[in-house]
């Protein structure tokens, strides 16, 4: 294990603060006992402005003297429901300090610190729960790294540090699935030391109180053995990489953290690496791309469909759920085998198809079976089907979005939730691409059911993007 920066090292990552942060981190006192609480409503979301005036609490509470110990709030609603994700595609999310300087300052930090958890608890705002030396949380708060949703990982620590507080197995399912835990389940996985049904504020400052009167070391979770009693770790990873590969089929993300915790069992400081290389390169993925979309349309402003125009919304995705079964039987009927399809579905991750579009008896084949077309030229006719059909009936219905219908197909067609939808699917090939490749179906085939939808030939022309004109 590498060393550990020191107090003074602390000092000179302070100093790297040049201007003075929005309050929106209070600072106070409770005789020896610095609060810093944050305030960002309505979930005290980690912007870069947050950061900074939590930074600046830490730096004064470090300095001062007089301070015996510090306890990190945000008060019973909410204590942090992690980073802003307006910030992800700008520079802000990356710009000092991140919740990984954060978390790494106060490792450095001298003083015990404890956590006191009322509501949210998510993502970089558990990861700074976790660097606290103790946690008391109220029993109904919720607790939980929810990265994966988003097609990423929680590279502030948290990575490394639940399966040093939380049994490994439960710490992975926390990991892999994004779900929380309430206060009281904390408590008894380990990952809180205090629960408490009111007043959290006053049991983390009667928890710090006896820190101090008794002298009780600093417990860095850091420091602490991960929590696991197999001898047979690859096993148990190989059961989890298997199972991931089986019920989604293709998603990286969770299969890099189930790499990244692997790693940090043996090295913390090798783990936060690799867990922060996984983040630069899963943010970039389409995938990330997707679930971030996804996060945005089911909003309930942004998913709302009025009760009119449910059925015609439903309309829209049964017509294209026809018109992939009509190239699936096209594509049977020229000698591609049925299996080879499903296949192909299957390793994009919509295993549902099987039943939507592959129930129906498969047509006798009209052609000599030839050479057998790859998954990726099989997806792409799937995909370009629906999203033509889709493209072609939405100008006639102004009240449903392109996003509408993505949503409509990931909630009750079992359209992978990490490929987005199919209109999102055809977004990210580009309107002028999927016209050409619709146009090179069209004289490959001449049946007459490859023509590009006019919104399509509009978007292509005009450089716009599908999902910006029709949501």
């Amino acid at each position: 294990m590498g060393m550990r920066p020191s107090r003074n090292g602390a000092d000179s990552c302070f100093k790297r603060v040049e201007d003075k942060p929005v309050a929106t981190t209070h600072f106070g006192r409770n005789g020896p006992f610095a609060i810093l609480t944050i305030d960002n409503p309505p979930v005290n979301g980690l912007c870069l402005a947050s950061r900074r005036a939590l930074l600046e609490g830490l730096w004064r509470a470090e300095r001062d003297s007089g301070i015996a110990a510090i306890i990190l709030t945000g008060g019973e609603r909410s204590f942090s429901a992690g980073g802003d994700i307006r910030e992800f595609d700008g520079p802000d999310v990356r710009a000092f300090p991140m919740v990984r300087d954060l978390v790494e300052i106060m490792d450095a930090i001298g003083k015990p610190m404890v956590a006191a958890v009322g509501g949210l608890a998510l993502g970089g705002g558990l990861e700074l729960a976790l660097a606290c030396h103790y946690r008391v949380a109220h029993s109904n708060a919720k607790l939980g790294l929810p990265e994966v949703k988003l097609g990423i990982l929680a590279a502030g620590g948290g990575v490394q540090r639940l399966p040093r507080l939380v049994p490994l197995p439960q710490a992975l399912d926390m990991l892999l699935l994004g779900d929380s835990v309430s206060g009281q389940a904390a408590l008894g996985l380990g990952l809180v030391d205090v629960v408490s049904d009111g007043r959290g504020l006053r049991a983390a400052l009667e928890l710090a109180e006896r820190m101090v009167a008794e002298g009780k070391p600093i417990r860095r979770v850091r420091d602490l053995p991960p929590r696991h009693n197999r001898e047979d770790l690859a096993g148990l990873f190989a059961e989890r990489r298997a199972k991931l590969e089986g019920d989604a089929p293709g998603f990286v993300a969770p299969l890099r953290i189930l790499d990244c915790v692997e790693i940090s069992l043996t090295s913390f400081e090798e783990g936060g690496r690799a867990a922060m290389i996984a983040l630069d390169e899963l943010g970039r993925l389409d995938q990330s791309k997707a679930l971030r979309y996804l996060f945005a349309a089911e909003r309930p402003r942004a998913s709302a469909i009025r009760p009119d125009s449910e059925s015609l919304a439903q309309d829209i995705a049964e017509g294209m759920l026809k018109r992939a079964k009509d190239e699936l039987g096209k594509l049977a009927s020229r000698g591609t085998a049925r299996g080879i399809c499903r296949e192909a579905l299957r390793r994009f991750g919509w295993l549902q198809a099987q039943h939507l579009l592959l129930d129906d008896p498969p047509p006798v084949p009209t052609q000599p079976s030839g050479t057998q077309i790859g998954d990726g030229a099989i997806i792409a006719r799937i995909i370009l089907a629906l999203a033509n059909e889709g493209a072609r009936r939405l100008p006639s219905e102004p009240d449903i979005s392109a996003s509408a219908i993505d949503v409509l197909f990931v909630q009750r067609y079992g359209f992978p939730r990490y490929r987005g939808g199919p209109m999102f699917q055809a977004q990210l090939r580009g309107p002028e691409n999927v016209v050409k490749a619709i146009q090179s179906f069209a004289r490959e085939d001449e049946d007459g059911l490859w023509r590009p939808a006019p919104l399509l030939l509009e978007l292509a022309h005009s450089g716009q993007t599908l999902l910006r004109r029709s949501t």
